[in-house]
């Protein structure tokens, strides 16, 4: 990685301390504030590349609602939306505008993918968004990994189209489509004639 020291502006105004050039070409800014550090994101991926993008993380709990109020409190997590109770569980997701958090109740162990999963409560699985779910499974077919269940369709009311356990037993996501970041916006009212 090509590193300079470069001075540009982050969305709060800070100078950036350095920029470095990643493997694919594309600049990244470096700012620093004491222990801290931001990295701008950088512009797409060139076409070719087929790196994956974690955007959500699912923690198990028995009251997402008060596990919710505590990621709201302290880290700033912004509301997107609640779950009703469902076969599949209940839950509250929260965002900080890159990555997706569902904080879920899951009433069986069918539901959470794994044997002790209703009573399970932290880390749970974490989603990735791809560009194509065709490459991504050809890709999981040269590994391991036990696909749970069918591919979900694409109008169904799940985020993610595929979900599968990787080594060591840890459940993931796989979206085309990826999660929502933001609550949805209200529909307009109708109009009157």
């Amino acid at each position: 990685m090509e590193e300079a020291a470069h001075a540009t502006a982050n969305d709060c105004g800070a100078a950036a301390e350095s920029w470095i050039t990643d493997p694919e070409g594309n600049r990244v800014d470096v700012f620093g504030h004491g222990w801290s550090v931001w990295v701008r994101e950088r512009p797409r991926r060139k076409k070719g590349r087929h790196m994956a993008r974690l955007r959500h993380i699912a923690i198990a709990t028995r009251d997402p609602e008060k596990t919710a109020a505590f990621y709201r409190k302290v880290f700033g997590l912004k509301f997107v939306k609640r779950v009703p109770a469902s076969p599949r569980g209940s839950g509250v997701f929260l965002s900080d505008g890159h990555v997706n958090f569902a904080f879920l109740n899951y009433p069986s162990d069918e539901a959470a993918d794994m044997a002790g999963g209703a009573a399970y409560e932290g880390l749970h699985h974490m989603g990735f968004h791809v560009d194509s779910l065709e490459e991504a499974n050809a890709r999981l077919g040269e590994t391991e990994a036990e696909v749970l269940g069918d591919k979900v369709g694409p109008h169904d009311s799940f985020y993610f189209e595929q979900k599968v356990r990787g080594p060591n037993g840890v459940i993931m996501d796989i979206s085309t489509r990826g999660w929502d970041m933001e609550p949805p916006e209200p529909a307009p009212a109708p109009k009157r004639s």
